[in-house]
């Protein structure tokens, strides 16, 4: 979906700069033709012909709804999220954890943690601090009734840190 969703971007933006009229190919055509069959008859119920372009992008993003969280999984699998030392400068060490937390993220499907579940995001970013006495120190400050704001925001956390 992600790469019918681009291609129609592109086909929009050539449409909108050229001035002429390129037509953008139903989604239908995208997909692997020996599966609509199946989708057809299970998940829509209905026969091919009845199905319409807004229902084939309709089935599509559902996927993209989040499910049900299992924090306990997620919090398990981030144990292996570590800061790099190998980088020397604090801000690339800190922009490197995040890439790798939201990749891992990706990864488990569940990109909307930091959104739904803020408290958890950053304890799981603190986790991955390293070294020791920097940790230690991130934990004293947060202590601080001035910096408690940056428990359950992950931009603002990462921006203190």
């Amino acid at each position: 979906m992600d790469e019918y969703l681009a291609y129609s971007r592109r086909v929009e933006v050539l449409n909108r700069s050229k001035g002429g009229t390129m037509f953008l190919m139903p989604l239908v055509a995208c997909i692997y033709q020996k599966i609509v069959p199946r989708v057809c008859t299970h998940d829509f119920a209905k026969l091919f012909e009845e199905i319409t372009e807004n229902n084939w992008r309709d089935y599509f993003l559902s996927a993209r709804e989040a499910q049900e969280l299992d924090l306990a999984s997620v919090t398990k699998a981030m144990a292996s999220l570590k800061m790099d030392m190998k980088i020397r400068d604090a801000e690339s060490r800190v922009g490197r954890l995040l890439d790798d937390f939201y990749d891992k993220l990706e990864q488990l499907d569940v990109a909307h943690l930091p959104e739904q579940e803020r408290q958890q995001s950053v304890k799981i970013l603190r986790a991955a601090i390293r070294p020791s006495q920097l940790k230690a120190t991130v934990e004293r400050q947060l202590t601080r009734e001035a910096n408690k704001a940056y428990k359950s925001d992950v931009k603002s956390f990462c921006r203190w840190s």
